[in-house]
């Protein structure tokens, strides 16, 4: 008498990866039981429990219980699993047919996720997994966001501890100060008209990719219509995983006055129990004054045009010192601000 044990195929061979994903987000994988005998056959995946007290995710150190299987939660042909979801998790298979096994990980739980599965082929040799086949399914659920590290995001910048210290000699001739203290960057010396620029560093040191919304609240006195005071020079943000992008912010003084604005950096955060919504990631004061420059000493220009010491320099005479030059100045002076 011959026996005929039915074989199979299982592809990929033993686990499904999902890898880093990003919280609240859905991605499908799939495997694929190949028919390789001559009769028809069926399957059932069913779970693996190896930890009764946190079935699924992975936990702290100590010994797996004995295995057992367990159907989980079957619904309409559909065996859900935690962060996991597996259909059709059973069937039949006529000789020489496959079936696609959707997995589905809704990735709606922050944490690493290793769940167990055991596939049951009928009239398998019964040396081969008596228990049935193992199959593990790998993810880990991440929430994307940036380091919050001051030193890290202005480090093109001066650093104080509060705003007493900025008419110090120290920061004096600082164009970019963070004020820790107050959260505050000021731009300093800026003249009306001119246009200073700063980059604050955004690190993503997560494993999925992060995605911000910057913008600008303007306070305070608000700009002229058609000139924007601060202004971005991007909006959006992609950032890598373990990457990094600058976020470019310009002041342009329009008068001789003090300037202020809130700069804000939201995340979308999505989840199938709540609706979209935008997560404040990091908010930091601006803050700079229009200044004009001022002659150290006298001068004589041409024509009949005299500036008395610590005078304003009007209009076009407001230039540089080879603007100076061709206009005739009798002496090279420096500037100072007010």
């Amino acid at each position: 008498m011959t026996v005929w044990f039915f074989r199979y195929k299982i592809t990929p061979a033993c686990e499904i990866n999902f890898g880093p994903l990003v919280y609240g987000y859905k991605k499908s994988e799939s495997f694929t039981i190949e028919n390789n005998g001559t009769f028809e056959t069926r399957y059932s995946v069913c779970r693996l429990i190896t930890d009764a007290t946190s079935p699924g995710k992975q936990g702290g150190p100590g010994k797996k219980s004995q295995s057992e299987r367990a159907t989980g939660a079957i619904s309409k042909n559909r065996l859900t699993m935690g962060v996991f979801s597996v259909s059709p998790c059973n069937g039949s298979l006529q000789p020489g047919s496959q079936q696609v096994v959707t997995v589905e990980c809704v990735s709606d739980q922050l944490g690493s996720w290793n769940q167990g599965l055991l596939i049951d082929i009928s009239d398998r040799d019964p040396l081969d997994h008596p228990d049935g086949f193992p199959y593990k399914l790998l993810a880990e659920v991440c929430m994307p966001g940036i380091s919050l590290d001051v030193a890290s995001i202005f480090e093109e910048h001066h650093l104080c501890n509060n705003s007493s210290q900025l008419s110090s000699e120290q920061f004096c001739n600082a164009e970019g100060i963070y004020v820790q203290d107050e959260n505050k960057f000021v731009f300093n010396k800026v003249l009306v008209g001119r246009t200073a620029k700063a980059r604050f560093k955004l690190t993503n040191n997560s494993k999925v990719p992060c995605a911000l919304s910057l913008a600008i609240k303007h306070v305070g006195a608000k700009p002229s219509r058609g000139a924007d005071v601060f202004d971005l020079s991007a909006t959006t943000l992609s950032i890598p995983e373990q990457s990094h992008v600058f976020a470019v912010v310009t002041f342009t003084p329009q008068a001789m006055q003090l300037y202020s604005a809130v700069v804000e950096a939201t995340m979308d955060v999505t989840s199938r129990m709540t609706p979209t919504f935008k997560s404040k990631v990091l908010e930091f004061d601006l803050m700079g004054e229009g200044n004009m420059p001022r002659l150290a000493e006298g001068a004589r220009g041409c024509g009949s045009h005299e500036y008395q010491q610590g005078s304003d320099i009007p209009g076009p005479w407001c230039c540089s010192m080879t603007e100076m030059f061709q206009h005739r100045w009798e002496k090279a002076y420096s500037f100072y601000f007010i």
